[in-house]
């Protein structure tokens, strides 16, 4: 099966996801030679998550037997391809978004999640994340790979999305909710702009962006947080559906529309998740 990525972080993992439930006995190739083509250029982003299946999933760009153009005409004459919406006898090609519950399955969610935890295994990959993460942590927990109880995650999207999200009510929600002791460190793809909403209110905020993480870094890093608070977005969505131990979501449902109601269903499966 060829999996022809596109988007983000968040988008690729929901067609990984996709490629290990429908696949289940065979090879997976993953194409990455479309990903520069969108408006904002994306990097192959699932290292972590394939780290552990190595004999299973392979990375492809250009070959003479895969290629954007042989993808494109399969899609065009709608051959072996199976998109969001139809459903082929013979599944050659997945070219979808795919971010549905019965693709991002317990079973599934729980490999990904253990071949991120591998991945962060590796001593050099964890030895330069903890030192990034330090200030996060006691010895003890850095030791174990979790994050202090003093600490409560959040997201704040912005950019292509802040038009249409209404941040303010969600860190109103947040500011009645949390308990004030606690310091919130907030994960944002906008931070001038977050940091602007959140001058509004009395919480204690420290900015990831101001710890030169990588993006797959700060996706690890939601997933270790015990308590963190959900906007609509499928990269925090993600990280925290790969969390490993015993987790609390808060989701400020408001900010979900109709069309991203699966993604809403994802989040209430499973886990301890409170609508806000």
């Amino acid at each position: 099966m060829i999996l022809n990525l596109k988007g983000g972080l968040g988008n690729q993992l929901f067609q990984l996801a996709a490629a290990l439930t429908l696949n289940k006995s065979k090879k997976t190739y993953l194409y990455t030679g479309n990903l520069k083509k969108f408006a904002v250029p994306r990097e192959f982003c699932l290292k972590p998550f394939i780290y552990s299946y190595h004999d299973e999933i392979f990375i492809v760009d250009n070959k003479w037997y895969i290629n954007k153009y042989l993808l494109h005409v399969l899609a065009k004459i709608n051959l072996f391809v199976k998109n969001d919406n139809n459903n082929p006898s013979r599944i050659l090609i997945l070219d979808g978004y795919f971010q549905k519950k019965e693709f991002f399955s317990r079973q599934v969610c729980e490999k990904l999640g253990r071949s991120m935890v591998d991945y962060f295994s590796v001593e050099d990959v964890k030895s330069n994340f903890l030192e990034k993460v330090s200030f996060l942590t006691t010895t003890a927990e850095r030791e174990s790979g979790q994050i202090s109880k003093d600490y409560v995650g959040m997201h704040i999207r912005g950019t292509d999305r802040k038009d249409e999200l209404n941040n303010k009510k969600f860190l109103e929600s947040i500011e009645n909710f949390v308990n004030k002791e606690k310091k919130m460190v907030c994960f944002t793809d906008d931070v001038e702009y977050a940091k602007m909403m959140l001058k509004q209110f009395s919480l204690q905020v420290l900015f990831v962006n101001e710890f030169n993480l990588t993006d797959i870094e700060e996706f690890y890093l939601i997933s270790l947080f015990h308590e963190f608070f959900l906007g609509n977005s499928t990269f925090s969505i993600c990280a925290r559906k790969l969390s490993v131990g015993s987790t609390i979501n808060y989701v400020f449902t408001e900010q979900f529309k109709e069309r991203d109601k699966d993604l809403l269903s994802i989040m209430f499966d499973g886990q301890q998740t409170i609508g806000i």
